[in-house]
């Protein structure tokens, strides 16, 4: 069994987050082993927020942060809480961020939880946090765009649009995957 100082893994992570704060991504993802397991819960409610998932590997990380790059900006990031027992850490913190599709600012509490290798380096990063205000980010304008759409009988346009930006399969209220089945008694 693996075992690791308390106050080594305290170091180590403390360091890391002061990375995340200058926004030195190299230094992030030079903490992680090759072969990290980074998990964030998605599911169809929060599939709008396009880099939650599970991740295996420093690549597939770092390709879901190129991904929240283009899509939210960093505003301000506070640590709250900082537990360490050996190699195990629970984090909790409170972010400022900005969709930067809809422009909205949104908050984040969440709680993480990290484990580091025998090399000191992040072998599994769990990430739990309620996305409702993100996810309200994410998708700030569908309602104004819908509206349009329907006024301007451009459905077509609307599922592709709710295809492309939120969802990743489509679904509509009728018709299953695929689509909305349209009729043109309903418009």
């Amino acid at each position: 069994m693996l075992y690791m100082d308390t106050e080594e893994t305290t170091k180590i992570l403390r360091q890391w987050f002061e990375s995340w704060v200058k926004d030195d991504i190299e230094a992030v993802l030079n903490g992680l082993s090759e072969t990290v397991v980074f998990y964030a819960p998605q599911n169809e409610y929060n599939q709008v927020i396009p880099y939650l998932g599970r991740r295996v590997g420093r690549q597939a990380v770092a390709e879901a942060f190129e991904i929240r790059a283009k899509t939210v900006e960093l505003l301000s990031y506070d640590l709250q809480e900082f537990i360490v027992e050996g190699n195990k850490a629970c984090i909790i913190s409170h972010t400022q961020e900005l969709c930067k599709q809809t422009q909205q600012v949104f908050e984040v509490e969440d709680a993480q939880f990290i484990v580091l290798d025998e090399d000191g380096k992040i072998a599994s990063w769990s990430f739990y946090f309620d996305p409702n205000l993100e996810v309200a980010a994410f998708t700030a304008k569908l309602d104004k765009c819908l509206i349009q759409d329907v006024q301007g009988n451009q459905l077509p346009d609307t599922k592709r649009w709710h295809c492309r930006k939120i969802g990743r399969g489509c679904r509509g209220r009728r018709g299953g995957r695929g689509g909305w089945k349209q009729s043109k008694n309903r418009l």
